[in-house]
């Protein structure tokens, strides 16, 4: 484990991060703990919708509590907590454009029920921000975030090729074969037209020998 210090803006305070990583899962998991703040968001590698298609993930996903990706987000242990205000979901970003903004915009959630939830009040949100932006600094900055990415993606690869095969490349084969037996027809029904063109080409030249112009 390490543990980071950093001064958030304005009247915020000090946030203290205590960072763990799981090199097996590509994981890495930051409590955090400043006035009004407490919880834990976890850091895996993932692909921004620009993206999706590249084998490597480019972006990250900073989900809010800990827990299996299947649990729904209001049952994750350890959610943060913002104002006496528990935070919900997962932040999908490029941390590299998002924090090349002047102004980070993100609206965080609270729970209000299995699988609902409703934006945060405008205060709650800006120190949950604030929080966030120190996270993603620190997520840039790590020297093993290409090694992460990689791992993320070999352990991702399996489900992604069988969704891949299943899905977009199954939907163009079956469309391939569709319009492949459409032309076979077409091209029947010309062979079947053929000689009854011939036959016509053949008579209106009969007609123009006998009736020349």
């Amino acid at each position: 484990m390490t543990t980071y210090r950093r001064r958030l803006p304005g009247t915020y305070g000090r946030l203290t991060i205590v960072e763990s990583v799981d090199v097996d899962r590509a994981e890495v998991t930051y409590r955090v703990r400043a006035p009004r703040v407490t919880g834990v968001f976890v850091a895996v590698p993932a692909w921004t919708r620009f993206n999706s298609r590249d084998p490597m993930p480019d972006g990250l996903d900073l989900h809010m509590g800990t827990g299996p990706a299947y649990v729904s987000g209001e049952r994750r242990e350890d959610l943060p907590n913002v104002n006496g205000i528990p935070l919900v979901g997962c932040v999908m970003v490029d941390p590299v454009e998002w924090l090349s903004r002047a102004e980070p915009r993100y609206r965080f959630s609270r729970p209000t029920g299995l699988r609902t939830s409703r934006p945060v009040p405008d205060a709650t949100n800006a120190l949950a921000l604030a929080v966030v932006v120190q996270l993603l600094i620190l997520w840039t900055s790590r020297p093993d975030r290409a090694e992460l990415a990689r791992t993320h993606a070999v352990r991702r690869a399996p489900a992604r090729l069988a969704e891949l095969r299943h899905g977009p490349i199954h939907s163009t084969e079956t469309q391939i074969a569709k319009l492949t037996a459409e032309l076979a027809d077409h091209y029947r029904f010309a062979a079947a037209l053929e000689p009854l063109a011939a036959e016509y080409k053949a008579m209106t030249s009969t007609e123009e020998e006998q009736y020349p112009p």
